[in-house]
């Protein structure tokens, strides 16, 4: 699964990852039996009790990546995603998108690559910070330029060196995608300044194909998934999954406005699914293309909300749960039974619904 990040906190979620706060009811046909669709809690646990994340993990500002720790740029930068890379050498590297404050009012996002000895390469600025996108293995980088008139240029760049591969003007654009030929694009429509197309672009080819004249969520390669508006625009209405190689090809007819997709794993046969909005009261596992359940994890019973959840394997996801004062990161599995893989860590979060301090990130 190619990783897509945001300045919203649910790992994937389709710009991802950020719509208002909806709860709606589940279809009867997608209900699965108690046998089938476990619902668990989570672990009463305050300290480590499994192996360490195998995905790098961000808290303040310092990232974690197994034995590896380094401390990122203090203020004015808040970091959004973080995203380990391969390296032609020795030693490990992250992709760090960077909320970074270069005057009064004004937010640009930088794009650093950090070394395992703490070092920091600025890879690429731009001025919008709604995307990034980066293959999944690693060595693409894409992200769209905000230009006058209502224009992006979206550029894909080598995400070790940050040498520019590829750079195209689009009507205001959005990534949500890329793999080592092309990137896919939701771009606004010409004549209608409320709805989009999602678009691939062939980047080595130069070439431009509309796949869909319709508002989209978010696409995943890999997993060959374009989630776009049901019918109309987005705002008010339910959402569906179609087959991003061939886009009339309905895989899964109607999910309930509200409803953010976190990401498929790596089989493309399972997703993540919270409702959308500032945390996640539960955390569901679907299967793909039936739209059933097969597990959920329910913070509710424990007065416990999630901010995030990504695939660590095909077969497990990792999560934070946090409540007023503490946070930790899980690991569950295909039925949702999870350990905790980090000591508890102190947060602000008054509310109980949003982590104000510190920034917790989880990477890919």
């Amino acid at each position: 699964m190619a990783r897509t990040v945001s300045s919203a906190r649910f790992g994937r979620a389709t710009g991802r990852f950020a719509v208002a706060a909806a709860l709606a009811l589940p279809l009867a046909a997608t209900t699965a039996t108690p046998a089938t669709a476990a619902t668990r809690t989570t672990p009463a646990a305050d300290e480590k009790t499994a192996s360490a994340p195998r995905l790098p993990y961000i808290v303040g500002d310092v990232l974690t990546d197994g034995d590896a720790s380094i401390t990122l740029d203090g203020a004015p930068v808040t970091p959004l995603s973080v995203t380990r890379v391969a390296t032609p050498g020795d030693g490990r590297n992250w992709v760090v998108t960077e909320l970074m404050r270069s005057e009064p009012q004004v937010d640009d996002l930088r794009i650093s690559r950090y070394v395992e000895d703490g070092s920091r390469v600025t890879l690429a600025r731009t001025n919008t910070f709604e995307e990034v996108g980066i293959s999944d293995r690693s060595t693409r980088l894409a992200y769209a330029t905000d230009l006058p008139r209502q224009r992006s240029r979206v550029t894909v760049i080598d995400s070790y060196t940050g040498e520019v591969l590829a750079a195209r003007r689009f009507p205001r654009a959005q990534v949500l995608d890329v793999d080592e030929n092309q990137v896919v694009l939701s771009r606004r429509a010409p004549k209608a300044r409320a709805h989009t197309f999602a678009v691939s672009w062939d980047y080595r080819r130069s070439t431009v194909d509309v796949l869909l004249r319709r508002d989209t969520y978010g696409a995943d390669i890999n997993a060959d998934r374009l989630t776009v508006a049901r019918g109309g625009r987005i705002a008010n209405d339910d959402v569906q999954v179609r087959r991003l190689s061939d886009p009339r090809d309905v895989v899964i007819k109607r999910i309930p406005f509200g409803r953010a997709q976190l990401g498929w794993n790596s089989s493309g046969r399972r997703f993540l699914e919270g409702f959308s909005g500032a945390s996640l009261g539960q955390i569901t596992v679907r299967r793909d293309p039936q739209y059933t359940v097969a597990s959920r994890l329910d913070g509710r019973r424990t007065d416990s909300s999630f901010s995030q959840a990504v695939w660590e394997s095909k077969r497990r996801y990792v999560t934070v749960e946090f409540d007023e004062d503490s946070a930790r990161l899980l690991r569950c599995d295909l039925r949702s039974r999870c350990t905790q893989v980090t000591d508890s860590f102190p947060v602000e979060a008054p509310n109980g619904y949003v982590i104000d301090e510190p920034t917790v990130l989880l990477g890919s």
